[in-house]
């Protein structure tokens, strides 16, 4: 009996003597695997390990033995072993729950404005941001024209100034985007609320406008009075007249255009036309355009059938010895009460009365016709 007293205490001195190996072994594995997997080993995982450990561990220390008077003692050696192991283990994976994850480095705090420029902050927490220096252009983007650089170079804008400088910065980019139509904006902000600024012009070019099957064409005509780009017009060229769209008005878009065209003069104008009616209107010397309606307006669009037939129709005033030829005909005639009637006959003309006449495009028949004109063409 005392033998195996003995036997047992050796085991368990052995035990805790080849058992520390393991113990730390295992107690780091376990550790390193719940904090960067966050999860544990199995539980039979971690005894198999434990005993394996314990076996290499107390074979090398030469404190197992193969002979039957130690059965007890090498039993007692493994059992104090591995359950050192398992709970070193466990302390581990504890260790492990506890430590901070996700502990980020420390964020310098971001610049804002210096001391002299929140000096100026009005009453109402913002600050007046100004450009520095010319505005530059955006790389890879047109570049900007000179009035529209001039005018950012010129412009102040009301922020916060309690904002970082990252902040201002983007909130003065969105700004200027919605500001001036920009197709993007690059600000970088300093300390004392000054703003270097590129910039990209508007992408609403002409190109951009067009459909994949059209073409703009700039052509020079008698434009209609306050001919404005978006009406809808046809051009005719001899015998031939094409739909289109009127993007620009004036060659140069200057003032002196403009006052041409808002005078009926002769001004060039860009039209969106389709790709096949292009090459006509780019061989014609001069063309005529005439404006349409884009509504469903029954005069306009009995005038735009007139036009397409090849026919014009006039406002005249009726003169002396009035003749009627096969080429013209009388739309509607003034009566003397001021009333109006349409489809007259022929020989209820009178002189002094107005009249609407049509007649065909480019022929004699309206210039022979009344003693005076009113009016240029109706259509």
């Amino acid at each position: 009996m005392g033998d195996i007293a003995v036997e047992i205490l050796l085991g368990i001195s052995f035990g805790l003597l080849v058992g520390v190996l393991p113990a730390i072994a295992l107690g780091v594995l376990h550790a390193t695997v719940a904090y960067v997997a966050d999860r544990a080993l199995p539980a039979s995982v971690v005894a198999s390990l434990a005993l394996a450990l314990v076996a290499v561990s107390g074979y090398y220390a030469d404190v197992l033995a193969l002979e039957t008077g130690m059965v007890a003692r090498n039993a007692v050696v493994f059992v104090v072993g591995v359950l050192l192991s398992v709970f070193a283990a466990s302390q581990g994976e504890r260790l492990a729950r506890t430590l901070p994850r996700n502990v980020g480095v420390a964020v310098r705090p971001e610049r804002t404005l210096s001391e002299d420029a929140i000096d100026a902050v009005d009453g109402l927490g913002q600050v007046t941001v100004r450009p520095a220096g010319r505005v530059r252009d955006l790389e890879g983007h047109p570049p900007l024209s000179p009035t529209l650089r001039t005018q950012i170079a010129d412009d102040s804008w009301r922020l916060p100034a309690d904002l970082p400088l990252s902040a201002l910065a983007s909130r003065l980019e969105a700004t200027l985007i919605t500001q001036y139509g920009l197709e993007a904006a690059s600000v970088e902000m300093d300390p004392r609320g000054r703003a270097t600024i590129a910039a990209a012009p508007p992408s609403n070019t002409i190109s951009s406008r067009l459909e994949a099957d059209h073409r703009a064409v700039s052509v020079r005509v008698v434009a209609p009075t306050e001919l404005a780009p978006g009406d809808t017009v046809v051009v005719h060229t001899g015998d031939e007249s094409v739909d289109g769209t009127v993007l620009a008005v004036g060659s140069d878009f200057d003032d002196t255009a403009r006052e041409r065209a808002d005078d009926g003069g002769e001004i060039r104008i860009t039209v969106d036309v389709p790709t096949e009616s292009a090459g006509a209107l780019l061989s014609a010397d001069r063309a005529r355009i005439v404006a349409v309606s884009d509504g469903t307006t029954s005069a306009f669009e009995a005038f735009r059938a007139l036009s397409q037939a090849g026919a014009s129709v006039r406002k005249v005033l009726v003169g002396e010895g009035t003749q009627l030829d096969d080429d013209s005909n009388v739309l509607a005639v003034e009566t003397p009460d001021g009333d109006w009637r349409f489809t007259p006959e022929r020989g209820t003309l009178e002189p002094g009365l107005t009249a609407f006449v049509t007649g065909t495009t480019g022929g004699d028949a309206l210039r022979r016709f009344g003693g005076s004109r009113q009016g240029g063409d109706g259509s």
